[in-house]
């Protein structure tokens, strides 16, 4: 069963997640805004960007990592 999370450690990791994404480069927050919140394919992401859809996946790839071992270092 999962534990009930309180709205103060909500919060608190919502202010994480704005913090790492606020250190990010311009294009990786657009990739990975594109593809996570957006939903849109690594192939639609790369024609918008006019980069390789090889180099957007490993771009959402690399954020995917960041973001994940920057939450796990939080208290």
């Amino acid at each position: 069963m999962r534990e009930a999370v309180s709205k103060s450690d909500r919060e608190d990791l919502l202010r994480g997640i704005r913090d790492e994404f606020g250190r990010w480069p311009e294009l990786e927050r657009r990739i990975f805004f594109s593809a996570r919140y957006r939903g849109q394919s690594p192939e639609a992401i790369s024609r918008a960007l006019k980069m390789a859809p090889a180099e957007v996946s490993a771009a959402l790839r690399a954020c995917d990592r960041r973001l994940h071992r920057s939450l796990r270092r939080r208290p």
